[in-house]
């Protein structure tokens, strides 16, 4: 940095110290744009910025989504009104046909919507972004997690749209039609929370175990050595990286395995974290496990925080990983 720079740098890293102290993530992220021309080699402040660009378009995808429901609501609501007013026994047939169709129309073209914002911008877009900034593991190992969730949810929200179709063209009962379109909302509400960021702060220790439960409603879960580890002190991106692994073996665990009891011991080093899984289920050949990429992205995952993934596993003598997470 020049001599002629270091006022610059000073006056944005003050701006960013208020943005800060203010809580205004918009105002921190365009001193930092202008910080990374100063410093383009300074990996921190360019992943600072990434961090506050994403965040704050989560934050705008999420009031547009909510002003979105808030007018397609009343929107419902109004034409609801009309059709009592208007219609009578006469045109009931025809007023039940009109709402199916409303239905049909909404929906897909909720899930189009969905779908297209969701792997068209996060896929196409981060892609080329990622590419131009000569993208990270780290990174990489996100946008494949996130692939693969919109895969998943085309296939699972295509599939049953599919089903409503055809419900309403063999002129079935609208009480069938309608608990296929609520399936599709819980199945979005269900896909929503899975995707949501892990929070990562003092509640952390009590969020992850509250996960873990959660996959565990018909299998005993035993967890040992977690009151020796300082979650306090372990930094974000370990949180969110353990949790996230650990999400995807109780995943494959509850899907695949049909273990009745599944052990997780936490030890740590002085230079590491170590997370031991056991389970008493079915076990896998290393074969399949290569074909899973639910674990391929767990593998992705660890690796790019430089931390190390182990499966050991034999179709029926359960399943075993071993983690290993730098401090």
């Amino acid at each position: 940095m020049t001599t002629l720079e270091l006022p610059y740098r000073i006056y944005f890293d003050s701006v960013i110290q208020l943005s800060k102290s203010l809580k205004i993530p918009r105002a921190e992220k365009d001193a930092l744009k202008f910080v990374m021309q100063l410093s383009p080699t300074n990996i921190e402040i360019r992943n600072r910025y990434v961090f506050l660009q994403d965040s704050i378009y989560d934050q705008e995808l999420k009031v547009k989504t909510q002003f979105a429901k808030y007018r397609y609501d009343d929107k419902l609501k109004q034409e609801s009104i009309l059709n009592l007013e208007k219609e009578n026994v006469e045109h009931q047939l025809e007023v039940v046909k009109e709402r199916n169709q409303k239905i049909i129309s909404y929906t897909g073209l909720a899930l189009i919507l969905f779908i297209s914002a969701f792997a068209g911008f996060f896929s196409i877009q981060r892609a080329k972004r990622l590419k131009q900034e000569n993208r990270t593991a780290k990174m990489e190992a996100i946008y494949e997690t996130e692939a693969e969730l919109s895969r998943k949810l085309h296939d699972d929200f295509a599939g049953k749209l599919n089903h409503a179709m055809v419900l309403l063209q063999n002129g079935s009962d609208n009480t069938d039609v309608l608990n296929v379109v609520d399936d599709l909302y819980n199945q979005s509400r269900d896909f929503s929370r899975k995707i949501n960021d892990v929070d990562t702060g003092p509640k952390f220790k009590e969020v992850l175990f509250s996960m873990l439960s959660s996959y565990c409603k018909n299998t005993q879960l035993i967890v040992t050595g977690s009151a020796d580890i300082d979650w306090l002190i372990l930094s974000d991106i370990t949180k969110k990286t353990l949790y996230k692994v650990l999400q995807e073996l109780m995943i494959n665990m509850q899907k695949h395995s049909a273990a009745s009891v599944v052990s997780i011991h936490f030890e740590r080093t002085k230079t590491k974290l170590k997370i031991n899984y056991t389970d008493n289920g079915n076990g896998a050949t290393k074969s399949s496990l290569n074909n899973k990429n639910g674990l391929w992205n767990t593998e992705k995952r660890i690796l790019a925080i430089n931390g190390s993934l182990t499966f050991d596993s034999e179709k029926g003598d359960g399943f075993k990983a071993q983690i290993e997470i730098p401090n």
